[in-house]
C-alpha cells in the first residue's frame, strides 16, 4: 500500500493482522468493528521533495503524485532507490490520473521531463476554473474516457481520442500566442441543479447487479463541497440523476469516494460511510456499528435523506 502526507513523505507499507508481538511505536490500524486492528511496517520510501502532496494516483506498479506547486513525480513502486523522473506544471496541483493507456501528459520510455508538454486542456466553463477531482469515465470503458470534478459544480466527461480545437477565440483583439493551447470540449455535463454553487471534490463510478448476475457499469457518482451530498448520475439517462446525504448529515466536503457493485464509501471530515444500494442487504456479522448522534431506521441501518434533481 501506497501512502503520502503533507509532509511530501512517500512511502510504501504493509499490514500485518496476524502478528502477536511488534516494537514500539510500530504504527497501528485499528477499528471498532469486531475487536481487530492491524499493525503496519514500512518496506519502502521514495525521493519526494519537502512539499505538501495534493494526490496520489496508480497505474500497475507506478504510482503519480502531484504537490501543491504542481510538481509531478512520476515513480515506479517497485524500484523505490531510483528517482522519480519529474514535471512542473506550474500551477497549483488538485488532483492526478495515471492510467498507462491514456495521457493528456505523455509519458516517455524515460518518464517525464522538462521537456514534457501536455497534448491538450480539458475544456470546462469559459473562465479559468480549478479541477479538484479526475478519474476514470466507467469500468471497463476505454482509457480514453476520463471523468472530471470542476470548482463549478459541473461534473464533465472527455474522450481523449477526440480532436483538439484551438483555445484561443479568432474574435479577440489580442494577438494570439506563438502556440495556442488545445481545448479538448466535454462530450457530456453534469450537475445537480439543487447544488450548482458547490464544487465537486470526488469522483467514482459503480455498477449495479443486474438479473444475470453480472453488473452493468453505468453510474457516476460525486462528492459535494458542502454537507456530505453524493451525487448519482445514470449516463444513460443523465437528467435522471439524484442525490444523498451521507449519514450523519456532516456539513463537510465528501473528501472521497470508492464504488464497487451496489456500494458506495466515503469519507468526510468527521467519518467514513458507506451507502448499500442492495435490497435487504446487511453487513458482514449482522449487525451495523453503533455511531452516536446518528439516526437509525427500524431495521438498524442509518438514515440518509434523498432527492432528485429534476
Amino acid at each position: 500500500m501506497l501512502i503520502t502526507d503533507m509532509s511530501g513523505r512517500v512511502v510504501r507499507i504493509r499490514a500485518d493482522a496476524n502478528a502477536t508481538t511488534f516494537p514500539n511505536g510500530r504504527p497501528r490500524l485499528s477499528g471498532s468493528w469486531y475487536g481487530k486492528s492491524a499493525f503496519v511496517s514500512q518496506t519502502a520510501r521514495y525521493d519526494h521533495p519537502h512539499e505538501a502532496i495534493k494526490a496520489l494516483s496508480t497505474s500497475g506498479s507506478m504510482a503519480l503524485t502531484i504537490s501543491a506547486s504542481g510538481l509531478l513525480s512520476l515513480f515506479n513502486a517497485n524500484t523505490p532507490w531510483v528517482q522519480p523522473s519529474t514535471y512542473h506544471s506550474e500551477k497549483t496541483g488538485w488532483t492526478c490520473h495515471l492510467h498507462s493507456g491514456a495521457s493528456i501528459i505523455p509519458i516517455r520510455p524515460s518518464g517525464l521531463d522538462s521537456s514534457t508538454s501536455s497534448l491538450a486542456r480539458l475544456g470546462g466553463p469559459k473562465n479559468a476554473c480549478p479541477v479538484y477531482s479526475i478519474s476514470a469515465f466507467l469500468p471497463g470503458s476505454s482509457p480514453d474516457i476520463v471523468t472530471t470534478g470542476w470548482y463549478d459544480g459541473k461534473v464533465r466527461v472527455h474522450d481523449l481520442r477526440l480532436p483538439a480545437t484551438s483555445a484561443w477565440s479568432t474574435s479577440s483583439a489580442l494577438s494570439p500566442p506563438s502556440t495556442p493551447p488545445s481545448l479538448l470540449k466535454p462530450v457530456l455535463t453534469l450537475s445537480d441543479p439543487w447544488r450548482s454553487f458547490d464544487a465537486i471534490y470526488s469522483l467514482s463510478a459503480r455498477g449495479v447487479p443486474s438479473s444475470s448476475g453480472t453488473h452493468s457499469h453505468h453510474y457516476i457518482t460525486a462528492g459535494s463541497a458542502q454537507h456530505s451530498v453524493v451525487a448519482i448520475w445514470d449516463v444513460r439517462s443523465p437528467r435522471a440523476g439524484w442525490s444523498v446525504y451521507a449519514p450523519g448529515g456532516d456539513r463537510s466536503p465528501v473528501y472521497g469516494l470508492v464504488t464497487e457493485g451496489s456500494r458506495i464509501w466515503g469519507t468526510t471530515q468527521s467519518r467514513a460511510f458507506m451507502l448499500d444500494f442492495a435490497w435487504g442487504s446487511t453487513p458482514r456479522g449482522g449487525r451495523w456499528p453503533r455511531v452516536e448522534g446518528v439516526a437509525r431506521n427500524n431495521n438498524g441501518s442509518f438514515a440518509a435523506a434523498t432527492y432528485s434533481h429534476y
